[in-house]
């Protein structure tokens, strides 16, 4: 049983169950007991479909006058990450916003750390993560091909931070304990299966503030493998990418495949009607 929302936005529980993907278990067997008697039963299961991304990159519009922040993903510099970041001014001051990162295909999570520095007045939220970055001649060449082209970083911006090591690998970093952020504005977060590396970080630094509540299905669980670069081969010209950083979050659960669980678990297609239902049922500040 999960917590869910009804189609008034009232919350409810509905029967779920995680399948792992391409398959499709479309049924649950039940049994009531109540009161010493005992019924058997078989219950269909709708399956869950992620949001295909459409629009563009950000969206910032209003919902029956609730503001709704739309991102699909995000890169080092762009005139709609300025404006994302912006916005947040205006955000903080509203009652209850909708943050939607259904699709949300990750890219540049400073953009978003600088958009919650905005949000929270100045709190400083930083990736729960611990890892170790490839630092070798082969992948310093690969980041700067792609990345100039894949997240817009100015090559100077490389050129300072991106070196090489010995061993191969940077130093181990350990992320920090997430603690909890002061916040009075209530957020709803929407996410769902396409929601992945940098947006599931976002998503999970949005749940350490105050008054935030995750909606819609598991995030796609890809965070263990980051700062992805591409190339091509040689002979085929065939496009791959991979990542070049390992990390795990500070409790040390690989959730990779599983990803992050929402509060209340809807259909991301309906996820923006029933949040603002939610915000009108049960209130804001």
């Amino acid at each position: 049983m999960r917590f869910s929302l009804n189609e008034s936005g009232e919350i409810v529980y509905r029967i779920g169950m995680l399948e792992p993907e391409g398959e499709a278990l479309l049924r649950a067997d039940v049994t009531l007991v109540a009161d010493g008697s005992r019924r058997e039963l078989t219950l269909g299961l709708e399956k869950v479909s992620s949001l295909v991304p459409e629009g563009s990159v950000y969206e910032y519009y209003r919902v029956d006058g609730i503001p709704v922040v739309s991102l699909r993903g995000s890169s080092f510099d762009s005139p709609a990450m300025e404006k994302f970041v912006a916005d947040a001014q205006e955000v903080r001051q509203e009652e209850a916003v909708i943050i939607d990162l259904r699709g949300n295909s990750g890219g540049d999570a400073a953009q978003m750390a600088r958009w919650l520095g905005v949000f929270t007045d100045g709190a400083t939220l930083v990736s729960p993560f611990t890892g170790a970055q490839l630092s070798t001649k082969t992948v310093r060449e690969l980041i700067f091909k792609s990345w100039p082209v894949l997240y817009r970083v100015p090559v100077e911006i490389l050129e300072e931070h991106v070196v090489t090591s010995e061993t191969g690998w940077s130093e181990i970093t350990l992320g920090p304990i997430p603690e909890r952020v002061p916040n009075d504005v209530a957020v709803v977060v929407l996410m769902d299966s396409r929601t992945v590396s940098a947006g599931e970080v976002f998503v999970e630094i949005l749940a350490s503030l105050d008054n935030v509540v995750l909606l819609g299905t598991n995030t796609g669980g890809r965070s263990l493998a980051g700062n992805p670069v591409e190339t091509a081969l040689p002979n085929s010209q065939l496009r791959l990418g991979f990542g070049t950083g390992l990390q795990l979050r500070r409790d040390f659960v690989d959730r990779e495949g599983i990803g992050l669980f929402p509060d209340f678990w809807v259909q991301p297609e309906d996820a923006v009607k029933l949040a603002v239902k939610f915000i009108e049922n049960y209130g804001s500040r």
